[in-house]
């Protein structure tokens, strides 16, 4: 018989949590790179929102960013979630295209 705290933890392995996690985490990593920066001064969210999908460091950031994907990976990786594990993979996968291209936009590819 499945006790009460296994079958709530069954009901969050679905892909597209995963995916919304894996969307989200990649954001909140690079928010809070950019908040941490010994070099960068405080910045609000409201201004990391507006200046984040406009400047030619947003790649390099998310990208950092994405590292916060690995520890959300392994979070449902022990508990096997198997789903979820799949939308956090397509979720780094949207963020590794989004990457690509603006790198090649703002010619820092090569």
């Amino acid at each position: 018989m499945k006790t009460g705290t296994s079958i709530k933890l069954r009901q969050i392995d679905h892909l597209i949590i995963g995916f919304i996690l894996g969307i989200i985490s990649p954001i909140v990593g690079a928010y809070l790179f950019v908040q941490f920066h010994k070099y960068s001064d405080k910045v609000s969210l409201a201004k990391f929102a507006e200046t984040a999908l406009d400047s030619a460091l947003s790649a390099q950031i998310l990208a950092l960013g994405c590292l916060l994907n690995m520890f959300v990976f392994m979070v449902f990786i022990n508990l096997k979630h198997e789903k979820s594990v799949r939308g956090i993979v397509y979720a780094t996968l949207l963020y590794a295209v989004y990457i690509i291209v603006q790198l090649i936009r703002y010619n820092q590819f090569f």
